[in-house]
């Protein structure tokens, strides 16, 4: 320890410019910084309970690849209705059905249109009246970078292009393994000694769905839900008189390690069909809005713990420097620790969230004892010289420390 002092006494300001150039370099990981949810991150891998957990999932499937949507509207049973709960299937069934022409036809004529100079938001959407599903899709994104509908900057255009590719590679990845929903399951039947499936709602010969329109088109189709009990409260839900208040749409992802950026399209797509009343469940809905808390906290805490830190420094040294030099180190120990977390690709975790705050705390109680001690030895200091006064002091000091 007491070369290191006499090193860094030696050569302050070629320290300062390499911390200084180190804590440049380390904050841009602070962007790169991602957050993991899971159970798995509570528990240890090779211990016997998260073995048996893994071995529970393995036997009876995974809650954590479910989606549940409860759908529901104060006229539900009417076309509009139905129309536009049809129009959210589509949108989330274009991650589950992928047609790599019609992607590719798709981007190309975006790319044509963005390359316009007085393309305005509105002006997109109406090129694009022929593809509604991907017209919706465009208008998630706009709506998602700010673009409004007025005239494009280039900035917005070069968003949007690297938000529609990564969608199309969502697309690609096919995660969504089955929906289930009253629009899209089938029942059997069983007449003369004979077993036939037949849809809840029909197709016509391009596979579109047939909504129902009149009084009688929407009483069958609730006779075909009443039909089978074992879709009450499974595609759908009834009130006390037995009338049908919600429909359910039940999303199964594929056996992935991370549902994240599929389960984030699917919550934008629901906030985007803002004319329907819809809760959206399961562990990857839960995941992310716990990790939207974490970030929350995170944004909120460090700035409100630096404070309470700035004012301690304050109380105890009462001048500038006592408040500056302690806060700047404090801040270089937090971008460090962030960004290296980020560079790394060490995932932050809900018990890791306490890091920054531990990290402040702790530094900030090393800063006062070094600090204090320049302090108590500052006579010390002018006897004996800044260099040799500075080292001994530190050197008390750094055995504490």
């Amino acid at each position: 320890m007491d070369r290191y002092i006499r090193f860094v006494l030696k050569r302050p300001i070629f320290i300062l410019v390499v911390f200084s150039v180190i804590t440049v370099i380390l904050s841009f990981g602070i962007f790169k910084l991602q957050f993991d949810t899971t159970i798995s991150t509570f528990m240890p891998q090779n211990d016997p309970e998260y073995k048996f957990y893994t071995k529970a999932k393995e036997i009876y499937g995974d809650c954590d690849t479910f989606v549940i949507l409860s759908v529901t509207h104060k006229n539900l049973m009417e076309y509009k209705t139905f129309n536009n709960i049809n129009n959210l299937l589509i949108d989330i069934e274009e991650f589950m059905d992928y047609n790599p022409e019609r992607e590719t036809g798709r981007i190309n004529q975006l790319n044509q249109l963005l390359s316009e100079q007085s393309l305005t938001g509105n002006g997109l959407l109406l090129a694009f009246n022929h593809d509604p599903a991907f017209q919706r899709l465009i208008a998630r994104k706009i709506d998602k970078i700010g673009g409004g509908t007025g005239i494009l900057s280039k900035r917005v255009k070069e968003k949007l292009t690297s938000e529609v590719a990564a969608a199309n590679e969502l697309k690609a990845r096919q995660m969504i393994d089955e929906i289930i929903s009253p629009f899209t399951m089938k029942d059997i039947i069983g007449e003369d000694d004979m077993l036939e499936t037949i849809r809840l709602i029909d197709t016509d010969q391009n596979g579109q769905r047939i909504i129902p329109k009149t009084d009688a088109d929407f009483q069958t189709f609730i006779q075909k839900l009443h039909r089978n009990p074992l879709f009450e409260k499974g595609i759908y839900a009834t009130d006390a008189q037995g009338n049908i208040t919600d429909l359910g749409i039940i999303i199964r992802f594929q056996d992935i390690a991370d549902s994240d950026p599929i389960a984030r399209e699917i919550l934008q797509i629901v906030d985007s069909h803002k004319e329907l009343d819809i809760t959206p469940q399961g562990e990857p809905i839960i995941y992310i809005w716990v990790n939207n808390y974490m970030q929350q906290d995170l944004i909120r805490l460090v700035p409100l713990v630096m404070l309470v830190a700035i004012i301690i420094f304050f109380l105890n040294f009462k001048s500038v420097r006592g408040v500056l030099l302690p806060f700047v180190t404090l801040s270089m120990a937090t971008v460090w620790i962030l960004g290296l977390m980020g560079i790394l690709g060490c995932k932050i975790t809900t018990v890791g969230i306490s890091i920054p705050i531990l990290m402040i705390a702790v530094g900030s109680s090393y800063g006062i004892h070094i600090l204090n001690q320049y302090y108590a030895d500052y006579d010390l200091i002018t006897i004996e010289g800044k260099a040799k006064g500075l080292q001994d002091a530190m050197a008390h000091i750094s055995t504490t420390v």
